[in-house]
């Protein structure tokens, strides 16, 4: 019996879940504006939290200047050391 109920369970929800949804034909949707792609040597592929974009290529021109750096300068000599490390965390 609860082979029988549970078969005819599963064919009302197959039927309510396949079954057709007309949506109304005077949308006021307005169709997608094209944009030309930008020309830039640097491409801009964002994913937003919220799901709005999700790795979507942006036409956004990403130029920089070329204007000095006002940050300091960190500068590494490779030839220097100061204490060995065995590893990081649990070892």
């Amino acid at each position: 019996m609860k082979f029988i109920y549970g078969l005819g369970l599963s064919v009302a929800v197959l039927i309510i879940a396949c079954s057709c949804s007309k949506s109304p034909t005077n949308s006021t949707e307005t169709p997608p504006i094209y944009t030309e792609p930008v020309k830039t040597e640097v491409s801009f592929w964002l994913t937003k939290g919220d799901q709005t974009a999700l790795l979507k290529k942006q036409n956004i021109a990403l130029n920089f200047s070329a204007t000095s750096n006002s940050s300091p300068t960190i500068e590494v000599d490779p030839n220097t050391t100061f204490q060995t490390i065995d590893g990081f965390g649990y070892t």
